[in-house]
C-alpha cells in the first residue's frame, strides 16, 4: 500500500467498515494523512484578505477557495482531520490572529455557542506556538469499532444500544456525543473495552506554530489540550455535512 485506502463503501451495523476515516497512526504518519501546507501565493492573499477585514467574518480568499474545497472533502468523506500548517500568525496581534482563524474557520461551518442543544460537526483550532507534548491525541472512531467487530463483537449491541457510542445513518458510521466521555469510563465491560481500544489507536501530532487543526467529530476523537490556553477553538456546525443518526 502506497497511500491510505480511499475507498468508501456503505457501512452496516455488526460488519468491518470500509471508509478513509479508519485510519491507523502509523499509516497516518507514514503517508502524511490530512497534512497540508499554505503556499507563498495562499499567505499573500490571506494577508490582504485580514488587512480588509474589520470583524470576524469570513474572509474573502477566492484564490484560496480552491484549496478550501480539498479540506472540507478531507473533513466530510476523507481520514476526518487535516492539520493545516505555515501560517505566519507571529506578525499579527493576538487579537489580529484571532480575526484570521475565525474569518478562516466561518469557510467550513457556524459558531455553536455554549448554549445550543447541538452537537458540533467540527472542531477547529489554532496554536499559538508549537507544541510537541500535550496536544490532541487523535482517535480514529471507525478503526475502534472496527478492532471491535474483530476482537469484541459480542460486545457490539451495547456500544450500539445500551451506550449509544457508534450510530448508522445512510450508510454512514458515525461516533455519537457518547462516545468522547466514555474514554475515560470503565463501569461496565464494554465501556473499558471501548476505552482500551481507543487508547491503543491514539495518535499523537507534534504542532508548529500557526498551527490549523480541523475535526470531524463524528470520525475522530480527541483527548482535552494541556494546557488549553495553547491555542484558540471553535466548535462549528456544518451545513450538509457527513449523514449522523438524530
Amino acid at each position: 500500500m502506497n497511500e491510505i485506502d480511499r475507498d468508501l463503501a456503505p457501512a452496516a451495523e455488526f460488519k468491518h467498515v470500509c471508509d478513509p476515516a479508519g485510519w491507523y497512526g502509523p499509516e497516518a504518519v507514514a503517508f502524511g494523512a490530512g497534512l497540508y501546507r499554505w503556499t507563498n501565493d495562499e499567505i499573500v492573499e490571506i494577508h490582504q484578505a485580514l488587512d480588509r477585514a474589520e470583524t470576524s467574518e469570513p474572509l474573502a480568499l477566492p484564490d484560496v477557495e480552491r484549496k478550501l474545497r480539498r479540506l472540507r472533502s478531507e473533513l466530510r468523506d476523507g481520514v476526518g482531520f487535516v492539520v493545516v500548517r505555515g501560517l505566519p500568525i507571529a506578525r499579527y496581534s493576538k487579537r489580529k490572529a484571532e480575526v484570521l482563524f475565525q474569518g478562516l474557520a466561518s469557510h467550513f461551518g457556524d459558531p455553536v455557542r455554549s448554549d445550543d442543544n447541538r452537537h458540533a460537526d467540527v472542531t477547529a483550532l489554532m496554536f499559538w506556538h508549537g507544541i510537541e507534548d500535550g496536544g490532541p491525541a487523535l482517535i480514529p472512531a471507525v478503526s475502534v469499532y472496527n478492532e471491535l467487530v474483530k476482537h469484541r463483537p459480542d460486545l457490539l449491541p451495547a456500544f450500539l444500544r445500551e451506550h449509544r457510542l457508534f450510530g448508522f445513518c445512510d450508510g454512514y458510521l458515525s461516533a455519537l456525543p457518547g462516545a468522547a466521555t466514555a474514554l475515560t469510563r470503565r463501569d461496565t465491560a464494554a465501556l473499558r473495552a471501548f476505552a482500551k481500544t481507543a487508547a491503543e489507536l491514539r495518535h499523537f501530532i507534534a504542532f508548529e506554530t500557526g498551527d490549523v487543526l480541523l475535526l470531524n467529530n463524528w470520525v475522530v476523537l480527541h483527548a482535552p489540550i494541556d494546557p488549553p490556553e495553547s491555542c484558540v477553538r471553535l466548535e462549528l456546525a456544518v451545513e450538509g455535512f457527513r449523514p449522523t443518526p438524530t
